[in-house]
């Protein structure tokens, strides 16, 4: 009965050993895998913010990657000293989201820079079913430091000097921290329409 009872324990502790190293095998197949992965869109994406990636989806991140090769995400160090988070945006000034033309879908206005060309770009991602439309809100040529920082203006009255307007979804506000001024887009069915507050 000693030599059964031993015989039993000795199988068990063999076959829980085999199947612990075979979980730590898989575990680790499963890590690596998911490492490569972010290393290929962190390559696509020069000096990608790891914070960035929390905020943009995957599939967007793919997206730009390939749609725009040439560009990056800018850092906090692209910026000009002075600027401020935003209530809706406390850690990155170049992205803002919402639904900004009332689908329902999340959708992102991001800037993009071009080191080569020093060329920065205000675009607009507008969830499409699986993927992505996008517009170009704004180009800036030979850009040293951003001095402009993104958030969402929400729907509602916008009014400036000279009118008032009734906006049916978030717009996308942009603020020039250094010349005090704003400008906000807001999606009129078709297409976004810039606004001027005075």
């Amino acid at each position: 009965m000693n030599k059964l009872l031993f015989l039993f324990l000795t199988f068990s502790l063999c076959c829980y050993s085999q199947i612990e190293k075979n979980k730590e095998k898989l575990s680790n197949s499963l890590k690596n895998y998911d490492i490569k992965e972010n290393e290929t869109i962190i390559d696509n994406l020069k000096n990608l913010q790891i914070d960035s990636i929390n905020d943009i989806p995957t599939s967007l991140i793919k997206f730009l990657s390939k749609k725009f090769p040439n560009y990056k995400l800018p850092t906090i160090e692209d910026y000009a000293e002075g600027w401020k988070p935003s209530a809706d945006n406390k850690n990155l000034p170049f992205i803002t989201s919402s639904d900004f033309n009332g689908d329902g879908y999340l959708d992102f206005s991001i800037f993009l820079l071009n080191p080569q060309s020093k060329e920065l770009t205000l675009f607009v991602f507008l969830r499409i079913n699986s993927g992505y439309k996008y517009f170009i809100l704004g180009n800036y040529k030979n850009v040293k430091k951003i001095e402009m920082i993104l958030s969402v203006e929400k729907k509602g009255k916008w009014d400036a000097a000279e009118e008032t307007i009734d906006v049916l979804n978030d717009g996308i506000l942009v603020e020039n921290f250094i010349e005090s001024e704003s400008i906000a887009f807001y999606w009129d069915g078709e297409k976004f329409i810039k606004f001027l507050f005075e």
